[in-house]
This record gives C-alpha cells, structure tokens and sequence, in this order.
C-alpha cells in the first residue's frame, strides 16, 4: 500500500508496525515516478452508436448534414497519471476523462463531435491529438494519428493501415497455421505428404504462446498471459513505436515471428547444439533476442529510452515470460538491435530473401518464411476471403 492509503487506514484506528512506512514511501515515490514519466501509447478513435443512433434528420436538410458523434480513448504507460488529458481535433479541445473501470485506469475517454452540416466534401482528413497537460498547464506529451472519416461515418481503412483487431489476429494465426506443412509419410502407401501444421496437436487447440513448458532447460519460463487480445494489443503496440507501419514492414515482421517462435507456439529457444554455448542468454521474445550483448544494449534503451529500470541480463525471463517484453524487445531489435540496421528500409522494398538473414543468420526454413510473407500480403490486402 502507499503513504495515502496507510495514513487513511491509521486515521481509522488500524494498527501498522513502523516498518510498513518505509515501504509505503518506496512505493508512493515509485507511483509519482511512473506518473511523471507518463507516456501515450494508443489513441482509439470509435463511433459512438449510441448517439450516432439518436440522431433526428431534419426534412430541410440533406441526409448527410448531420453531426457525427465520436469517442476517443487515449491510453497512458502508467494507471497513476493525476494531471489533465486533453484531446484536440477539427480545431477543438476536449477534455478527457476516467471511468469508474478500476481494470483501465491508465485509460482516458473524450467525447467527440464533428459537423458535417456544411462541408462539401464526401469525406475528411483530420489530424487527431492527445496531450498531457502537467500541473503547471504546460504539455508534457504529445501524440497524434490521422483519421479518416466520410459523411455518415468512417471511411474504411485497408488493414495494414489501421490498427489490427482480435479477430484479425485470430484468422491471421488460423491462416498461417492452415497453410504452413509438414511432410509424413503414409503409412500405408508408404508415400510422403504434406500435412498442415494446424492438424498438429500442439496447434490444433487453437492456442498461442502456450508450449514454453516443452523448451528444455528453461521450461518453467511460461508466458503470464498469452491471450488474443494481450497479443492483439502488443503488435499494436509495437508496430506503432518501431515504425512497423505499412504492408511490407508488416507482412515481413509478422512472417519472421511466426517461424521463430515456432508457429506463434513458443517465446524461448528451444533446446539445441548451441544454446550450451550462450546459455542462460538464449533466443528470448517474438525474434529471438540472444547473447550478452543484445540483451546488454536493450537493457540500457529501456533505461535510457524508455525509463524502465529493468536489468534484462540478469532479468532474461521477463523477454519469455510477459508478453510485453517479448514484443517490446523484438521490436527494438527490428529497429535498432541488428548489426546490419534498421531492418524496416530493407523490409520496405526487399523480398524474404533478403530480408530473412537480418533475423536468422543461416536462414533456416526461409521456404517457410517466403510462403508466410506472401499468404500475409493477401490477407493485409483482403484477397483470401
């Protein structure tokens, strides 16, 4: 508990040894620490239904000069942020709130409204804001995004240009797993034949993340949450952050995961010839961070960068086991931890070929890999249906 809740609890006759004071202040310094250091990290722009449904057109105007009603979620590092949040789009502030949800409490809503009542255009571009106003009024962060929007709603985004859904991460594993094989031989004609991975028992459950138990030496490194919608929102996530943020650097990004970490099954490297070599520091996350170097240099971004005060050399288990990490220290290694650079340029314009040895020095499996980048590129483009 912190300074607060501790004086409350003495204020009402609750009796505490003075050693929970220490702790309380840790804590409370720790807390004022985080909400100073507040960061933005999504801003979700949604149709309000239930207003957008309300809405009475009049017979002397045209069907479309109505107002448009919007919610706006903007979503903080840290649940303890206490100063202001602000929202600003079409040349107008809104305030931003809480809700009363105790689960999103690093989450702030703003209720959005825009006037098509006397624009000429079928649909608008709007650049949308979100700022952190500190104590003094002053802006201590920014983020922005644009929106397109069109008389009577949203004007459909390409998937590689919006944020991905549950769902689409879902038909995404569905997909790959259907059509990534591996070869058997019949028993009974004695013939070799290609089988879909999916039809794996591991696989065929549908789950993700779920086998680190079956890694070897580190197999107590399970991931802590391993749903859909926790790896929905770290692809996000990072895509937003590491500028993974059109077709290819998608396509390329998410086909490369899917073969390291064994079909989106595991976040650790599993037992082999030379993992006794780097051991405890093996392949670790969505691209497989390995060596005392790369976890040495993404230690210090996070501090430096990011202001997490975390030792991922001695920590290692935390890129295996939260799902965050993994994301997050893949996503560095695409932008800035390989040796060759920033692999998003070569993403842009090259083929897996040669953009496979920037992850897998050997590239092993890159058939795999190559059928993986052209299978995403239909479903980013909505051709499979």
């Amino acid at each position: 508990m912190n300074r607060q809740t501790l004086d409350k609890l003495r204020g009402l006759d609750f009796e505490f040894p003075e050693s929970y004071d220490e702790v309380a202040d840790l804590i409370t310094a720790s807390r004022q620490k985080e909400a100073e250091n507040a960061r933005i990290v999504a801003i979700e722009f949604l149709e309000d239904p239930k207003k957008n449904s309300n809405k009475i057109f009049r017979p002397d105007k045209k069907v479309n000069d109505i107002i448009q009603y919007f919610i706006v979620k903007v979503k903080l590092t840290t649940e303890f942020y206490t100063n202001s949040v602000v929202v600003e789009i079409d040349g107008k502030t809104i305030s931003a709130y809480r809700k009363s949800d105790v689960f999103r409490q690093n989450e702030f809503i703003a209720d959005v409204s825009i006037d098509f009542s006397n624009r000429l255009r079928v649909e608008e571009n709007f650049e949308l804001k979100a700022r952190l106003i500190d104590a003094m009024g002053k802006v201590s962060y920014e983020k922005s995004k644009s929106v397109n929007v069109k008389r009577g709603g949203f004007v459909e985004k390409p998937m590689y240009e919006r944020d991905l859904t549950v769902e689409d991460v879902r038909r995404i594993v569905n997909l790959l797993r259907a059509n990534t094989y591996y070869k058997s031989v019949n028993t009974n004609t004695k013939k070799t034949q290609l089988i879909p991975i999916i039809k794996l028992p591991y696989l065929a459950n549908g789950k993700i993340f779920h086998m680190n138990h079956e890694s070897g030496k580190f197999n107590l490194e399970v991931v802590t949450n391993n749903s859909y919608e926790n790896f929905t929102a770290q692809l996000n996530k990072i895509f937003d952050k590491y500028e993974i943020n059109n077709l290819n650097r998608k396509c390329h990004f998410l086909s490369q995961i899917f073969i390291e970490t064994q079909y989106f099954s595991q976040t650790i490297e599993s037992d082999n010839n030379y993992t006794q070599n780097y051991d405890p520091l093996r392949g670790r996350g969505f691209i497989h961070l390995t060596l005392k170097d790369n976890y040495k240099r993404y230690t210090k971004y996070k501090n430096e960068i990011d202001k997490i005060a975390i030792d991922f050399e001695k920590n290692y288990s935390l890129i295996s086991t939260n799902m965050e990490y993994a994301a997050d220290a893949s996503g560095w290694y695409w932008k800035f931890g390989s040796v060759k650079g920033n692999i998003n340029p070569i993403a842009e314009i090259g083929t897996p070929e040669i953009v496979t040895p920037y992850i897998n020095a050997a590239s092993l499996k890159l058939l795999e890999r190559k059928n993986a980048f052209i299978l995403l590129t239909k479903i980013f483009k909505n051709e499979i249906v």
